[in-house]
């Protein structure tokens, strides 16, 4: 599975990519849109950061995403942010 940048969810496999269209609902529109919105919320903290945003700064973002709050729940759409930020420290020296 992989979030795209439009904010739709994909699967290589034919079968499965049906699935979370057809069976699951995770390419509604509003659920899209949501995915969407983090996606660009992220890209848009990362380009404010001085320059290019460093391993630290995506690092640093990234544990924000994954921390919970004081009821215990992670951020919505977390996973969107989570998967954006580890292929980005996958492509930083």
């Amino acid at each position: 599975i992989r979030h795209a940048p439009n904010g739709e969810i994909r699967s290589d496999d034919p079968t499965f990519d049906g699935e979370l269209d057809a069976v699951l609902n995770l390419n509604a529109s509003r659920l899209v849109d949501h995915r969407k919105a983090t996606w660009d919320a992220v890209t848009a903290v990362l380009s404010r950061s001085r320059g290019a945003a460093t391993r630290a700064d995506v690092r640093g973002l990234k544990t924000r995403w994954e921390t919970k709050n004081v009821s215990g729940e992670l951020p919505e759409y977390c996973g969107v942010a989570i998967h954006y930020l580890e292929k980005r420290l996958a492509r930083l020296p």
